[in-house]
């Protein structure tokens, strides 16, 4: 995402997400990403440590999840689309 701003500050910001713990990080001292984790994951850059933002959290299907960032680490990245669900 480069130098793309949105305008957000952190808030709450972590650097070791759980697995389905999206984060949002803004340009700082690295670029701005979104960091989807499927595994044990420490957020860093060759800057050192990173914090993002929790913007969502994948609650169900996490197996499939780790399966699609395999798949996307070996063989390049993928489409993704994000849904709105509605509350239970």
């Amino acid at each position: 995402m480069g130098r793309f701003n949105l305008g957000v500050t952190p808030e709450n910001a972590i650097s070791r997400p759980k697995p389905g713990q999206i984060l949002f990080y803004p340009a700082d001292i690295s670029e701005t990403e979104i960091l989807i984790p499927y595994g044990e994951t420490r957020f860093c850059s060759s800057a050192g440590e990173l914090a993002g933002n929790r913007i969502l959290t994948i609650t169900e299907g996490l197996d499939e999840l780790a399966l699609l960032g395999k798949s996307a680490l070996w063989t390049g990245s993928c489409d993704i689309r994000f849904d709105h669900a509605d509350s239970l």
